[in-house]
């Protein structure tokens, strides 16, 4: 297995330091490992039936379908490209109608098969680079301007913090999208947009982002963090950057120290460039951008035959600039560009040979790479033993009619064209012709000082015969090995030339012989598939032994029927664990793949590629699968079976109902409104009541809900992603809930999240984030001291807030969390009659001097009188909200985020 290579040490070195767009002289290559594929539109299909049309469809695309490819594409790809991850307003969906940023359950996998391949290719010194789309978001619903509810639920993260909302607001629609009908829809419904304009090009049908919005700023940040830090990818493509200001992308690469940022920018070269120019920070480019106008040239040069359009010049492509290459991301054809302005099919090859020669970052597209995977392995393995870099110098070595030729770094020339007759770069002693084909000569520089080997790495039908060749000007022998072993001296020889053929699989390695020393050993690794048949024996134990239904498909079609395949008749005992087995044993030459299903619309997704041998599953009747080994089989344990523990504490310790269902939509407890939770336990030191239910699943999703119907149906948004573990949460019985930690559950009393008087209180001035923290009396009531100093015509001006901003004008971000009076400047009595509070902006009003002040946010409301009358004591007055606070560890924090602190030597908690 790779350890990491040098280049992406450095490209992870660069986010400590400052995003520079793309790394200077870097040499990797891009893979696109996705192309367009039209969702299904079918309001009558099953969820089960939508799945497998996904998977037939999508399946070439999928996170866990990359990730078993680890090991061929990281030996050619530094970068592979994957789609928007995060659920969608369709399903299945291409990602660009994004509904959700921290809920990662999307069509082409979930979180934990994101990080499983994101793991995978970093191991292996490979980057995943991501699709962020940040021009636009949908609602997900028939409501233009109510975005859905996000809670983050993960690692405390640098701007992505455990258990804090990332909710976009109506006030970050941008105050003219879709060309001011969003307006008028939201002035009709009693919404209010934000005041500035867009700061790009219009995207209609979703809800156009305002980017100057702090509220904005703060979730994108968020998101990126958690796509970073969280899932492990290693940066961005960034969809339609036309639609905002550049600024705003070099703002966020900046903060996030994002090493590779590539922005789909479809315009000019000089709108390119100057798109660049925008996203500089302290003077540097802050991200690449796709050289869209090359991809131009070579259309005109390939479809249209005018060869000389490939001529380089200064002007015309960032590829071909002295300054801008570094910055490229040259392609062919990409999601876009394949269905309608692609290059002629039959020019595929020449065209990938033209961007790999080329300085830049060449992005290869997964279609191309498909059909032509062995050429374009040896179009990389030139690009990489001529040593080129994004920064590679370019010489025209000739330009006519019928071709063109170009020399890069010194030691790679390509020839574009059909004029082989006129130039022939090997007429040049030093170079070497290695690949062509219909357009297009690749040469080598002997001055490499290889052996060029005729077959790239792979799976073959054998037998098969490579030709070995030197780059060299010292010598034309090589040795070589076929078990791995390092050649020597001793080894086979062969001259420049000789064919070997190759019946098994075998690791070869090819070092030049120089005066008796073995020099620049090269390896390549085969799998020869001789066509025998073998045996894929498949175990599956159940839950309540019921005999499920066995799918299975391999490259040569079905293998024991078709959809829902056979149900399992053969079944085994363990004699150790008394365990029934059903087994089925499956003949093919090929790679198998297997689905297991209930015969009734109930499956679990694809498993893949199972070679010979024996495989071992638990199966639970509906979409939860569990491998397991033979080893753990036979030791007369238990199967593993994966296990999500739901706690909940509810507002009067009403029993709650739980919906919950999987990604592929199946309803594990019940149709709506799921379980009734039954099962209670009272904590020993808290006295809280929990519910608790424990569910077999590897991932789900839930909703709590009130359990009634119609009008009186009260539930929480979903609560998405959940895998194997506990989790707790406090539901309000109508639509709130929040995610509480263990060890807030254990902590041994009942910890107030904090409330804040705002406004003209003592000192203070109406700053966002600047408060007096009133103090817990007992659960949901609040009480301070407050002297009014009667600044405006001896009165004085104040609300409540849940939530303080990160600056004092950060009113977007506590806008939600603001509770007033019932109508603007309310005027206080004092005459110990509670008055009403409410969520909103609107402020009370009240006389200078020194009061008490009850808040009961139980029964939602507020007594302003006396102190003593009030029951406050002279020590409990309201503190400064600016008052140090600690972590549990110690650690002092300016602008506590959701958690336990230490406030004025008490614990407190921040939701």
């Amino acid at each position: 297995m790779k350890k990491l290579t040098t280049t992406l040490f450095a490209a992870l070195a660069a986010m400590t330091v400052q995003a520079q767009g793309w790394e200077p002289n870097y040499k990797g290559v891009m893979l696109q490992a996705f192309y367009w594929v039209e969702p299904v539109d079918d309001p009558t299909l099953t969820d089960a039936q939508r799945d497998s049309i996904r998977d037939a469809q999508y399946g070439d695309m999928k996170f866990t379908t990359l990730t078993k490819q680890a090991d061929e594409l990281s030996e050619f790809f530094q970068l592979i490209w994957t789609p928007q991850s995060g659920k969608t307003g369709s399903y299945p969906s291409m990602g660009y109608d994004p509904v959700y940023w921290f809920n990662q359950n999307g069509t082409f996998g979930k979180p934990s098969e994101i990080r499983a391949m994101t793991a995978a290719f970093k191991e292996r010194g490979t980057g995943i680079i991501t699709d962020v789309v940040l021009n636009h978001r949908s609602t997900g619903s028939s409501d233009w301007c109510a975005f859905q509810q996000e809670t983050y639920n993960g690692k405390d993260l640098t701007y992505a913090k455990k258990g804090e909302s990332y909710t976009l607001l109506p006030t970050d629609i941008c105050a003219n999208d879709d060309g001011k009908t969003t307006a008028a829809w939201a002035a009709e419904h009693g919404y209010s947009l934000s005041a500035n304009d867009d700061t790009g090009e219009d995207f209609s049908g979703f809800r156009d982002l305002d980017h100057h919005s702090q509220n904005t700023q703060r979730c994108v940040k968020a998101y990126l963090d958690y796509l970073l830090n969280n899932l492990g990818y290693t940066g961005f493509r960034l969809d339609m950057v036309k639609g905002y200001s550049g600024q705003f992308t070099g703002l966020y690469n900046s903060a996030l120290n994002v090493p590779f940022s590539v922005g789909e920018y479809w315009d000019s070269n000089d709108a390119i460039k100057n798109w660049m120019d925008a996203t500089r920070i302290n003077g540097e480019v802050q991200s690449g951008a796709f050289d869209f106008q090359l991809k131009w040239q070579l259309g005109m040069a390939l479809n249209d035959g005018n060869w000389q359009a490939l001529t380089p010049n200064e002007n015309t492509c960032l590829a071909w600039n002295s300054y801008w290459p570094r910055y490229a991301v040259t392609f062919v054809d990409n999601h876009d560009t394949g269905r309608e302005m692609y290059i002629n099919p039959a020019y595929e090859v020449a065209a990938n040979a033209y961007i790999l020669s080329m300085p830049g970052t060449p992005c290869v597209f997964l279609k191309h790479w498909m059909n032509h995977k062995q050429q374009i392995k040896q179009l990389i393995y030139a690009r990489q033993y001529a040593g080129l870099t994004n920064q590679s110098a370019i010489e025209l070595k000739h330009s006519s009619q019928g071709c063109v030729s170009t020399r890069v770094g010194g030691t790679l020339e390509i020839l574009m064209g059909n004029g082989y007759g006129v130039y022939d770069a090997s007429a040049n002693t030093d170079m070497q012709l290695v690949e062509s084909g219909n357009g297009f000569a690749l040469y080598l520089s002997r001055s490499v000082e290889k052996p060029w080997i005729s077959l790239p790495s792979g799976s073959y039908e054998g037998p098969v015969s490579i030709t070995l060749t030197t780059l060299s000007n010292q010598t034309t022998d090589m040795v070589y090995t076929t078990d791995g072993s390092e050649p020597t001296a001793a080894s086979e020889k062969v001259s420049s030339g000789a064919a070997i053929t190759l019946n098994a699989n075998a690791v070869l390695k090819v070092g030049l012989l120089v005066g008796g020393t073995v020099k620049s050993v090269v390896t390549r690794n085969y799998s020869i598939i001789t066509g025998v048949e073998h045996a894929v024996n498949i175990f599956v134990t159940t839950a309540e032994n019921k005999a499920p239904y066995l799918y299975s498909w391999s490259a040569d079609g079905e293998l024991c029927g078709s959809w829902p395949g056979t149900q399992l008749t053969t079944t085994e005992t363990n004699s150790i664990t008394g365990t029934l087995w059903y087994a089925q044993s499956l003949t093919t030459t090929k790679d198998v793949n297997i689905i297991f299903n209930n015969g009734n619309g109930k499956q679990t997704k694809n498993i893949e590629g199972l070679k010979e041998g024996n495989h071992y599953y638990y199966y639970d009747g509906r979409a939860t699968y569990q491998e397991v080994t033979a080893d753990y089989v036979n030791t007369g344990e238990a199967v593993p079976v994966p296990t999500i523990t739901l706690c909940v504490t509810t507002k009067g310790n009403a029993a709650p109902h739980l919906y919950a269902w999987t990604e592929n939509g199946d309803e594990l407890n019940g149709s709506w409104p799921g379980y009734a939770m039954t099962t209670s336990t009272v904590n020993a030191k808290t006295g809280t009541l929990w519910w608790t239910l424990n569910i077999e699943a590897d991932e789900l999703n839930i909703i709590l809900n009130n359990g009634a119907a119609g009008e009186n149906e009260k539930k929480t948004s979903d609560i998405t992603g959940l895998t194997e573990g506990t989790y707790y949460f406090y539901y309000d019985g109508d639509t709130q809930y929040e995610t509480v930690t263990a060890d807030y559950v254990n902590s041994g009393s009942v910890v107030e999240p904090p409330l804040y008087i705002l406004g003209e209180a003592g000192d203070n001035d109406w700053a966002a984030n600047v408060g007096m923290e009133m103090t817990a009396k007992e659960t949901g009531k609040y009480i301070a001291t407050v002297s009014f100093k009667g600044q405006n015509d001896g009165y004085s001006y104040f609300s409540f807030t849940k939530q303080l901003g990160a600056s004092a004008s950060d009113w977007d971000a506590i806008a939600s969390a603001r509770l007033g009076a019932e109508s603007n400047d309310y005027l206080v009595t004092t005459d110990n009659q509670p008055m009403k509070l409410q969520q909103g902006q609107n402020a009370f009003k009240i006389a200078a001097g020194t009061y008490g002040i009850l808040v009961d946010l139980n029964e939602m409301t507020v007594l302003v009188g006396d102190p003593t009358i009030v029951g406050i004591s002279t020590t409990a007055a309201g503190q400064p909200a600016n008052q140090p606070c600690y972590t549990l560890q110690g650690t002092r924090v300016s602008q506590p985020t959701k958690g336990l602190y230490i406030r004025g030597g008490k614990k407190m908690m921040v939701r």
